[in-house]
Order: structure tokens, then sequence, then C-alpha cells
């Protein structure tokens, strides 16, 4: 069987919220110089003062850009199924789901995701991405960028992707699943 690459497409609203939080970040960064360096001239605010103001207006630029840069390396951009493996690929560390760790993997109603809460985690810029909450789902990890095409991987612990296609990627993951053969039992184990 081949590999097969799954898009991670934003939803319509993700879009619009990222686009908006883009919008905010780069006006309140120009707004911060703004304030800081053309006002605070035209006042004439002391030598020191200016120079404080320059190095606040620094820090939250890079601060801003930082969060906005890490939201964007560690959103997914599509999930693989392979021989071995799911990856969800990312523009740094993909990570890894062995196929032997999966205990069970199916499409996720939107009506699971109701009372869900985020414990850690982006949600909203670029992705939905880290530790999330639902009383339906429990506690799982959630790498999504369009939560109407959920899937959820149950392994040790339990993953919410959001490939283009789930009932298909469902289906390569259980064929996959299925050529692996049941779960090695240890030596002198009933299988």
């Amino acid at each position: 069987m081949n590999d097969v690459a799954f898009d991670a497409v934003m939803s319509r609203w993700l879009a619009i919220t990222t686009g908006a939080l883009l919008v905010f970040l780069v006006l309140l960064v120009a707004g911060l110089w703004t304030m800081f360096i053309v006002i605070g001239y035209r006042i004439g605010w002391p030598a020191f003062f200016v120079r404080v103001t320059v190095a606040v207006g620094t820090i939250m630029t890079l601060l801003i850009g930082g969060v906005t840069l890490f939201c964007y390396l560690y959103a997914p951009r599509a999930y693989l199924v392979s021989r071995q493996e799911v990856v969800i690929q990312r523009p740094v560390q993909p990570i890894v789901i062995p196929l032997a760790d999966i205990k069970d993997v199916r499409t996720v109603a939107p009506a699971e995701f109701k009372g869900t809460i985020r414990t850690f985690g982006s949600d909203g810029l670029f992705a939905r991405i880290g530790h999330f909450h639902s009383p339906a789902l429990g506690n799982f990890l959630m790498y999504a960028t369009d939560t109407d095409k959920a899937v959820l991987i149950d392994t040790a612990e339990r993953f919410v992707l959001t490939p283009s296609d789930p009932a298909r990627f469902v289906a390569e993951v259980r064929a996959r699943m299925a050529l692996r053969g049941p779960a090695p039992t240890g030596p002198g184990k009933a299988p």
C-alpha cells in the first residue's frame, strides 16, 4: 500500500479568525511604535524615557511575532497515512503515531465538541492545537483546522485530527491496521 496524504484545510471560520487576528496584531504593533516614537518625540519625552519605550516596543514586537510564528510552525499542514504510522505534518516537529499503538479510529460528530474547553494550547490562529477537553471525548490532543471534518485516534492518548476526507482517512488507517494483524503477544502468552 502506498502512503496517502490528506490536506489540513482551514475551515471558513478559522480562516476568518486567523485573518482578523493577524490584522489586529499588525495594527497593534504599528500602534505601539506610533505611540512610542512619533508621539514621544512630539511631546518631547526625555531621552531615557524614549529609550525605555523603544525597548518595551521591541520586546512587544518580538513577543507578538514569536507567538504568531510559533502558531504557524506548529499548525498541521497535512496528515500522512503510511504502512507503519500516521504522521501529522507540520513545518517543524511532525508528530508520528505508530499504527501499532492505535486502538481505534473513527469520525467525530460536531456535537461531540459541545462544551469543549482548551486546557493548554492555541485556539484560532492557523489551527486549534494543544490539549482540550470535552464532556463527550474527555481529554485529547487536537491538531485541527476544521472540526466539521474531525477524526479521533485512540492510543494511550487521544488525538483529534481534521483530514480533508475523514471517511477515506478512517478507511485507510483501518486497512493498514488490518494488514498488521493482531497485536503481538509475549512469549508463553495465548493470542
